[in-house]
């Protein structure tokens, strides 16, 4: 049977249901016309739903209907705009960066610091703390090691700055690895966690040792001159002209000037739909391993091989 056929016979049982309430209407015993309106209804209402299967084998949809699914479908997959996460799930990594700081914790006060986390742990960030491993355990010990256990206990990431911020250009490769080992080890007795990243003193190693150290070496793409200006609103300008998605901003954590610039920065870059992650998070998302002995600047040119730069970091 064709489907012109099957909508013929649908159409009759259709009918014959329709005269069937209308003989059950007219046998009513009624006493008035609304008695016999009322009737009818009713008996309408208890005739049982008939149920008719079209098989759609006979059915052709129109083309344009086809169409239109399609392109529903791949304006789902393709949705997503700055600052939001994708109908797939994925990040929108022009949209991720990680803060650093370096330095830290201060020798003088430790303020700074905490007031860069009470900031952070206010709006549910991550950031990276390049930590100098003398400053954290031997001066001011006490309170600039619950400095670095609250970085760690907020989930912050914690990397070395070498233990004495020295020039690693001007040492020899056993020195170099005196300081990165005594550095590295000075965090792990605060926190009870692995170090994994470093940050060289002024950006830089010398081309003899770079090879032989033992981690990624962290630079930026971003400086905010920090430490030069001491101005909460230039640093705060320079951030926000310059950052992009898979930026390293590079401050320093033993200013309140710093502080008073990210008490402006981070709610400004969450307004603009940023994610801020930690360094080791960033190039997760970006898809890159990182590798000792190598530098890296962010995580968008992260493919290339970066060289030694003369870095304008402390």
């Amino acid at each position: 049977m064709n489907f012109l056929s099957k909508l013929t016979a649908i159409g009759l049982a259709l009918s014959l249901a329709a005269g069937l309430a209308g003989c059950q209407s007219s046998n009513a015993e009624t006493t008035s016309s609304a008695a016999d309106t009322t009737s009818a209804a009713a008996s309408s209402e208890s005739i049982p739903d008939l149920e008719v299967t079209i098989p759609l084998d006979d059915v052709t949809l129109p083309e344009t209907t086809a169409a239109s699914a399609e392109s529903e479908n791949a304006s789902e997959s393709t949705a997503g705009g700055e600052g939001t996460t994708a109908a797939n799930g994925e990040v929108d990594l022009s949209k991720v960066v990680a803060l650093t700081f370096d330095d830290g914790p201060d020798t003088k006060d430790t303020s700074s610091s905490n007031r860069i986390l009470d900031v952070l742990e206010q709006y549910g960030c991550k950031a990276t703390f390049f930590v100098q491993g003398q400053a954290a355990q031997d001066w001011l010990p006490e309170r600039n090691k619950a400095t670095v256990k609250r970085e760690a206990d907020l989930g912050m990431e914690i990397g070395t700055h070498t233990y004495s911020h020295a020039d690693l250009r001007k040492l020899s490769a056993d020195e170099v690895a005196e300081e990165l080992s005594k550095g590295a080890q000075a965090i792990t007795d605060i926190t009870g966690g692995e170090v994994t990243l470093m940050r060289p003193p002024y950006g830089e190693t010398s081309a003899s040792t770079q090879s032989s150290i033992p981690y990624p070496m962290i630079l930026w793409d971003v400086d905010t001159l920090d430490w030069q200006s001491k101005d909460p609103q230039s640093i705060y300008d320079i951030t926000m002209d310059q950052i992009q998605g898979g930026s390293i901003v590079l401050m320093h954590d033993t200013m309140n000037t710093t502080a008073d610039a990210v008490e402006m920065i981070v709610p400004k870059l969450i307004e603009e739909g940023y994610q801020l992650v930690t360094v080791s998070e960033l190039f997760r998302l970006y898809g890159v391993d990182l590798e000792p002995g190598y530098y890296y600047c962010n995580a968008r040119e992260a493919g290339t091989t970066v060289s030694p730069f003369s870095g304008s970091g402390q």
